[in-house]
Parts: C-alpha cells; sequence; structure tokens
C-alpha cells in the first residue's frame, strides 16, 4: 500500500490556472494524458522492473480515489466568483431576511454585469463603424500548455515546463493576436502582461485617438501592477 501511495505522489500535479479558488480546495490536477488505469499501468510496470509484488488494480483505485484530492482534466472555463460567492450563501443560509438581502445582492451584480456586456457590445461596435476614432481590443491570458508533449513512461514523472499564451482580439476587423512565452523566460504576473499590452499597442501603431480594453477580472491582467 505504501508503494502505491509513493507512486501516485511521484507524478508532477498542479494547481489549476482557471477558478482556482472556485472548486474543490486543494485539489490538484496530473496530466490530462493520464488516467488511473494509465497510471495502474505504469505501476505495475515498475514493480515488475523492480522485481516487486504489485496490488491490483481495484486497490490502486481506491487509493487514489480515498486518500487524494487529484483529477485528470483541470476546469477550463472561468465562472464568476462573485455569484458563486453570492450563490453559496444564499444555499446556506436560513435567515429569510438576510437570504433577501443576499438575493437584492445577487440581482444588482446580474444587472451590472449585463451593463458591462451592453458597454462590450456598445464598444465593439464604435471600433468597428468608426475605427479612424477608435481602435478597441480584448485580451486574455489562455491555458498554460505543457511542453514537451511526450508519450514515454519516464515523462509522466518528470515537470513539465509550461507555455503562456496572451490573446489579443481587435474588435475593428476581428483579427487575432498572440504573443508566447515560457516559464523560463517569465513568469504570468501584471508585469509581463502589461509588457504585452505596450507590444501590442506599439506593433499596431494605431493614430487613434482612443483606445478601449476588456478583460477578465484575472488579477496578472488588469490588477495589481507594480
Amino acid at each position: 500500500i505504501k508503494a502505491v501511495r509513493e507512486h501516485i505522489l511521484s507524478f508532477p500535479a498542479y494547481e489549476s490556472h482557471y477558478t482556482r479558488a472556485r472548486h474543490t480546495p486543494g485539489r490538484k490536477y496530473l496530466s490530462p494524458d493520464l488516467d488511473i488505469r494509465k497510471m495502474y499501468s505504469l505501476y505495475v510496470e515498475k514493480c515488475e522492473e523492480n522485481n516487486q509484488s504489485f496490488v491490483k488494480e481495484w486497490i490502486y483505485r481506491k487509493i487514489f480515489n480515498t486518500e487524494f484530492n487529484l483529477n485528470f482534466h483541470a476546469p477550463r472555463k472561468d465562472t464568476c466568483q462573485k455569484c458563486d460567492l453570492l450563490k453559496g450563501k444564499i444555499e446556506a443560509c436560513n435567515n429569510e431576511e438576510e437570504k433577501l438581502h443576499l438575493r437584492e445582492s445577487h440581482d444588482v451584480h446580474l444587472q451590472n454585469a449585463e451593463r458591462a456586456r451592453n458597454c462590450l457590445a456598445e464598444d465593439q461596435r464604435k471600433a468597428k463603424e468608426n475605427s479612424r476614432e477608435y481602435y478597441g481590443f480584448s485580451f486574455d491570458l489562455q491555458k498554460a500548455l505543457p511542453y514537451p508533449k511526450l508519450s514515454v513512461s519516464l515523462a509522466y514523472y518528470k515537470q513539465n515546463m509550461y507555455l503562456y499564451n496572451l490573446g489579443f482580439h481587435n474588435f475593428h476587423d476581428d483579427n487575432v493576436k498572440m504573443y508566447v512565452w515560457d516559464e523560463t523566460t517569465a513568469s504570468r504576473g501584471a508585469q509581463e502582461v502589461a509588457s504585452c499590452i505596450l507590444a501590442h499597442m506599439e506593433n499596431i501603431t494605431t493614430t487613434q485617438k482612443h483606445v478601449i480594453a476588456y478583460s477578465d477580472a484575472c488579477s496578472g491582467q488588469n490588477r495589481n501592477i507594480k
């Protein structure tokens, strides 16, 4: 049993880049190329190489599911942190007056979100119809990509290098530009994102008087500039 635990722990595990605080607390994610059956196969292979006995697959699976907070496919879609928080409070609240207040707060939040979507649509329209005056774009940090992608068994036990990709979408012509770097070059915080925005603006060499930029609430993208 100890060998099973050690084998499971030998695989690199990561926190999700997306919705880190909004899913199961403490959960980490293994490579999406893995599953329990593949891990068990690698475990058996290792035991045979070392002339050691091995447990049956159902035991390996039970230990994985009951003793570890691991998953294989990190959530790829962001949800609204404030919505999740308010919904959780509403469901857990037993006081009707407080629950009413929470619902009102949630309604106000949804109204603000709708106004933001309307503003985005209006700014997209302005950038398309009057591109000489307005230059608009949205930008978003995409999912970190492990590199290199190898299928040999030894690779599953090694730490991957990750590539970062910041995408820009221009409103006026729907063109997309990507800025890609790896973690040995730089991190993915506020300074790095700001550098990409500056480079993007310099590459565009825009002469418009008004620049409009949209991003989500990721701290590296629009908060905490050092």
